[in-house]
């Protein structure tokens, strides 16, 4: 029988290794859209502040490719969403700036996610915008974390 896939200890690890960041805001394993402008707002108000704050994180898209008849590789392509209110007279361009470095320096780090795969890429792709969110502006960051898993069994 075929191993299975590591998906959900995945994207638990990747929800944990965001939460150890300072002042990451709320992490969610998952992409959140509600139409309730004050239900988004609850969801990602910053735990210690009045503003928006936070990540999601989502699997894309996924591939396996066979290297024997015993032995594949899947890949996961997660995207991470980083959201902050903008606020100009707090410099948060600044900041945000420097919490993406964070990020980005969180995946470079390690390669095995504590042991959930294979290794993983650096955070790429990551483009830098800004989105209203409701009637707020913010800041977004959204890149893409290319996960390496090593799968035994088959015929």
């Amino acid at each position: 029988m075929a191993e299975s896939s590591n998906y959900t200890a995945i994207l638990a690890q990747i929800v944990t290794d965001l939460e150890s960041i300072t002042d990451v805001g709320n992490v969610f394993d998952r992409e959140r859209r509600v139409a309730d402008w004050k239900k988004f707002y609850e969801l990602f108000k910053h735990p210690m502040g009045s503003y928006i704050s936070g990540w999601t994180v989502n699997r894309i898209a996924v591939s396996e490719e066979y290297l024997t008849n015993c032995e594949a590789v899947c890949k996961h392509d997660f995207r991470l969403t980083g959201i902050w209110q903008l606020n100009d007279a707090d410099d948060t361009e600044t900041l945000f700036q420097t919490h993406i470095e964070a990020v980005r320096d969180l995946f470079r780090a390690g390669y095995d996610l504590n042991g959930t795969c294979e290794l993983h890429q650096p955070l790429t792709n990551v483009t830098i915008d800004h989105w209203m969110y409701g009637s707020v502006l913010c800041h977004r960051a959204v890149g893409h974390l290319i996960v390496q898993e090593r799968l035994l069994g088959g015929s």
